[in-house]
């Protein structure tokens, strides 16, 4: 069990980027938690300044320190995190509070992570705003071709999870590392769930602590997420379609196979590929087949 802490030691990390309304609620409900914080850090991924209104609003109503970090360019989510989460190490924050642009915490979230969770990583349950439907798919065990799937609702500790409101002792950070930047954007959560479970640090679930997150990929088909993906390797449902985030998507899929699944999986996953592709180019034109092939080679395995 992890001793008490304070309130006080308590840091939150958002990093922002296009969607300022969506910062704007998830400042809001930071600041009405039953347990409050003792520092929100925003780092500002976007080549603008954030707008008047908002600069005045968290200004004129914040009661805990805030601080705004500003990037030279777009660094990504990962990359957003990273710089938040290193900062907090250093403010000598003992629990960081991670969260999206796009996400907001139920009022008592952080109480009920803190006085009803356990471990060292906890995750609370993400529901999306406009269907209060479940998103499991931010939680999800290994299958065994190494596909990360949908965990049971009922579980009580995953293999990875999603940032959304995903709280972290400083001892995960100073055994693991903070995200690692090279991921830009994707993937870059549960590359250090798992490097954490590597180190004994599970990531467990809190059922009652809620955050709301928009439900931006999650798949609708209970069969296929049940009972289909489990046997498939990991980069079925990765395949770029042609837009800026499906090609690190697919990259940073093959780097996490490469990190954390045995060589079997990655020569299962690049044989999928092979045969599966050029059947989704007939379907999709923007299916890029060498992109993919290409980043098996690409990318890098080492830590």
């Amino acid at each position: 069990m992890v001793r008490e802490i304070t309130n006080k030691k308590i840091i939150a990390v958002i990093p922002v980027y296009k969607d300022f309304i969506g910062f704007e609620r998830c400042i809001q409900e930071l600041l009405k938690q039953t347990l409050s914080l003792k520092k929100i850090i925003a780092v500002n991924n976007s080549t603008q300044p954030l707008n008047e209104h908002i600069y005045n609003f968290i200004k004129n109503s914040i009661d805990v320190e805030l601080e705004f970090k500003k990037t030279e360019t777009n660094l990504g989510s990962a990359g957003g995190f990273s710089i938040g989460m290193k900062k907090a190490i250093d403010d000598g924050a003992e629990w960081i509070w991670l969260h999206d642009e796009d996400d907001h915490p139920e009022q008592d979230c952080l109480e009920k992570l803190l006085s009803n969770g356990e471990g060292y990583i906890r995750a609370p349950i993400i529901k999306d705003p406009e269907t209060n439907r479940v998103l499991n798919y931010f939680k999800r065990n290994k299958g065994w071709l190494g596909y990360l799937y949908p965990a049971p609702k009922n579980a009580k500790t995953v293999d990875a999870a999603g940032t959304a409101g995903l709280l972290i002792h400083r001892n995960v950070i100073e055994a693991v590392g903070i995200y690692d930047p090279e991921f830009f954007v994707g993937f870059e959560d549960w590359d250090f769930c798992l490097r954490a479970e590597k180190k004994g640090f599970k990531v467990n679930v809190v059922h009652d602590a809620i955050v709301y997150h928009p439900d931006h990929q999650s798949l609708r088909n209970k069969f296929i997420k049940e009972k289909v993906l489990k046997y498939l390797p990991p980069l079925f449902g990765y395949i770029r379609k042609g837009n800026v985030r499906d090609n690190y998507s697919v990259r940073n899929i093959i780097i996490l196979t490469k990190r954390h699944m045995p060589s079997y999986i990655l020569f299962l996953s690049l044989i999928f590929s092979v045969l599966s592709l050029p059947v989704m180019k007939i379907m999709n034109r923007q299916v890029d087949i060498m992109f993919t092939l290409k980043a098996y080679f690409k990318t890098r395995c080492a830590e």
